[in-house]
């Protein structure tokens, strides 16, 4: 029977076998059709089914025609402020999404919040799942507060109808966690997570998805607090869990796999960093295809993969290679595919390639404005990476106004206590240094560093790299000592933080080397520089490793294909 099929196909959705719970979708489809015609309610929810499978293998257009007619027969058989209506209307919205339509995409969930205001029934899981989506709206047009309010609010709701044992509540915690972890509240969203560990504890069985889900993100808080190892623990945990649950050909595993990659690649452990990507390369490739986001999430770790070993022209390639499939996959005006070309431009200012630099960055900054607008934390980024670019071609004028402009943004957006707000503070004081206007520049790196230790620690990775720029500052002021005293500190944590083979770390040890030169230490700068060469050596060797590759390999089969 249609309902019978339509089961099976839910569990195949569940299992990731995509493929088969498609035909299922349709055969159920066609009997309901036939049976009880294409204006019945129940032929319209198999049509949405069908839509939210349509979605998830990124096929967002079939999608969208598949809701519209659902939504057709939902509003001719019911009132348009019937729950179906409603829930249509949101994933209707949730569509725009995908297509990167973030302007239609809000229109549509305002609509939705409208009706179910209207209809004030007791819906509190509808409810709950439009503040989600319109937090996550809120979130990608740069409105992280706004978000952070929306997710309150449905917790409250949450704990006052269905208390904080139920599944959703776990789900809204990790939401929110999320959320606060982007907003640099390290501690907050620490709390968050584990809110949402302790609730699933109560409702679901550990190996489930939603609690790998959890798992995961705070293995990036762990991160961004600069604990890696506890990150990886953590990430492998989850590996093994989602293993025994939907097994290894599951794009969840895939995922997993992709997250521990980039967390050993940022390590410096690249041989073990690229076996892993392999796997994944594989694992996503075999359920999803080479046109899926996911997948191109692996295309974006293999350009880290060599930018880590500072393998300058295979990263390129690969940045280009991930922009192209990110405008097969979205579309030319949809944000993603901004912030891989954001990417690629940022790369070819720092090789110095500033004709494609400028290009990419530009055209990055044009979508963004006309899909997310100019007050988000992405096109201040931009602009900034577009204003260095300007600079180093000696339009002052016009850098500088991009870099203020850049600054600005973030300060309306993320805060001026927000570690992006330090970062373009501490591009701006580079640019400074640059052109000889170190007065100008120091302030700025030191107020920086200020903000990196106090929302990330003095052992985190990105206030030592503020550190490595404020001593520039002192090399060009000819105060080697304080620059001395600052590098040393930077390599201490680099060292601790990444690894003593990593080459940030190796990079700090020539810079420090320079410095005893300047001292007339000729002895201990010899020393450090052969011993910063070796290890930048070593890296490089590495990337002829078998591992390796075996992972351009595979890459440059598929880049044919």
């Amino acid at each position: 029977t249609a309902a019978t099929l339509n089961n099976l196909a839910l569990v195949l959705d569940e299992a990731g076998r995509w493929s088969e719970a498609e035909r299922g979708y349709r055969e159920s489809i066609r009997i309901i059709g036939e049976s009880l015609g294409k204006e019945h309610p129940e032929y319209a929810l198999s049509l949405t089914n069908l839509a939210d499978l349509m979605r998830k293998q990124n096929k967002p257009r079939d999608a969208l025609s598949l809701q519209n007619e659902g939504l057709r027969v939902f509003e001719t058989a019911y009132s348009p402020g019937h729950e179906s209506c409603i829930q249509t209307i949101n994933q209707i919205s949730l569509t725009y999404h995908d297509l990167g339509e973030l302007r239609i995409s809000l229109e549509f969930a305002e609509r939705a919040m409208k009706l179910q205001e209207e209809h004030p029934a007791p819906r509190i899981e509808s409810t709950i799942s439009l503040l989600i989506h319109l937090a996550t709206l809120s979130q990608e047009m740069g409105d992280l507060a706004q978000a952070e309010s929306l997710e309150i609010q449905g917790i409250v709701l949450l704990e006052k109808h269905a208390g904080t044992e139920h599944p959703a509540y776990g789900l809204a915690r990790n939401n929110l966690g999320y959320t606060r972890l982007r907003m640099a509240k390290l501690d907050e969203a620490d709390r968050d997570f584990q809110l949402a560990l302790a609730s699933f504890e109560k409702s679901l069985v550990p190996q489930h998805l939603d609690v790998q889900k959890t798992l995961i993100n705070l293995a990036l808080l762990r991160q961004e607090q600069g604990r890696p190892a506890d990150a990886e623990q953590i990430l492998i945990e989850a590996r093994e869990n989602i293993r025994k649950t939907v097994g290894e050909s599951h794009p969840a595993y895939g995922s997993c796999l992709n997250n521990l990659a980039l967390l050993m690649i940022e390590q410096g452990r690249v041989q073990e960093g690229a076996s892993i990507l392999n796997e994944a390369l594989s694992v996503q490739k075999g359920a999803l295809g080479e046109h899926h986001p996911l997948y191109l999430q692996i295309l974006e770790n293999s350009a880290k993969l060599h930018q880590a070993s500072r393998n300058q022209s295979q990263t390129e390639e690969l940045l280009q290679q991930a922009a192209n499939t990110a405008l097969e996959i979205y579309g030319e005006k949809h944000p993603e595919h901004a912030k891989y070309l954001a990417m690629l431009g940022e790369f070819a200012r720092e090789s110095k390639k500033y004709g494609m630099a400028e290009a990419a960055l530009r055209q990055a900054s044009t979508i963004l404005a006309e899909q997310v607008g100019k007050k988000n934390p992405e096109f201040a980024r931009t602009a900034i990476q577009l204003g260095r670019v300007y600079t180093a071609l000696q339009q002052e004028d016009k850098g500088e106004a991009l870099l203020n402009e850049g600054v600005k943004i973030l300060e309306e957006t993320v805060g001026k206590e927000h570690p992006e707000y330090a970062k373009a503070l501490a591009e701006v004081g580079d640019y400074y240094r640059a052109a000889k206007r170190v007065r100008e520049g120091e302030p700025l790196l030191v107020e920086a560093t200020q903000i990196m230790a106090d929302k990330l620690g003095k052992k985190h990775p990105d206030y030592a790299r503020t550190l490595v720029k404020l001593s520039r500052i002192y090399v060009e002021e000819d105060n080697p000592k304080r620059a001395e005293e600052l590098l040393l500190s930077s390599a201490e944590i680099l060292g601790h933080s990444l690894g003593k083979e990593h080459p940030e770390f190796a990079e700090t040890l020539v810079e420090l080397a320079d410095v005893y030169g300047k001292e007339g230490k000729e002895g201990v700068e010899r020393q450090l520089r052969a011993k910063g060469m070796a290890i930048l050596k070593k890296n490089a060797d590495q990337l002829r490793s078998v591992a390796v590759e075996k992972f351009d390999a595979e890459m440059q089969k598929l880049s044919r294909q």
